[in-house]
């Protein structure tokens, strides 16, 4: 292959390189902490890394267009279990009896557990945004046991409703990784579903994108 050839290869490939880093970035952002595809992707990545000095341009070029493909199943993946549950009222997936709903605010519901640090992360954020929301009430759900939770609580401080996940409710809205994040509006139905860590700005933004819709 001449020289021409060479230069044009390698801006594809700079090119699709570049998508690569924008795909992994939002989905660590956007819906960030699917645990079972960010292993995929962590293992894709490993492999794409070998490959980069040994092969030819046109097979480190088909890799890469390989690994594109992998991220879109991914990002499809994610989004699944929002149109599955969207919609529907949360009372029909179980949740415990002590479960706090709001039906004259928002409720938003918060999948976590003490062992989770992006959970551990977030807590300061949920925090400030229960304090001050006027239009949503924050609920927390922990995937844990009793006496790890009260600990947790203590240490930080969390100033919400927590309560015991029973088992059910969890499995039932097909949360498979936390944190998870759930909208419920004042009518009972899910609103949005918020994959990976949040923090108050990105709660106080989704709650404005569901209530604009309500008023259209």
């Amino acid at each position: 292959m001449g020289e021409k050839g060479d230069k044009k290869n390698g801006k594809y490939e700079e090119g699709i390189s570049t998508l690569y880093e924008e795909a992994k970035s939002k989905i660590k952002y956007e819906e960030s902490k699917q645990e079972k595809f960010l292993k995929i992707l962590s293992e894709i990545n490993k492999e794409r890394e070998k490959i980069i000095g040994k092969q030819s341009t046109k097979s480190k070029l088909l890799k890469s267009l390989l690994v594109i493909i992998f991220i879109g199943i991914g990002i499809t993946i994610m989004f699944l279990p929002e149109k599955e549950i969207v919609g529907k009222n949360i009372f029909d997936f179980e949740p415990p009896p002590n479960l706090y709903i709001d039906m004259g605010k928002y409720t938003i519901i918060n999948f976590f557990a003490s062992w989770c640090d992006p959970c551990r992360e977030e807590i300061p954020e949920l925090k400030k945004f229960s304090e001050r929301s006027t239009i949503a009430v924050l609920v927390g759900v922990a995937l844990d046991d009793e006496k790890n939770l009260k600990k947790f609580i203590e240490e930080m401080g969390i100033n919400y409703q927590v309560v015991l996940d029973n088992g059910k409710f969890s499995k039932n809205l097909g949360i498979n990784s936390i944190p998870t994040t759930i909208i419920v509006g004042p009518d009972l139905k899910i609103k949005k579903i918020l994959f990976g860590e949040v923090n108050s700005e990105r709660l106080e933004k989704a709650l404005l994108q569901v209530a604009s819709k309500k008023q259209n």
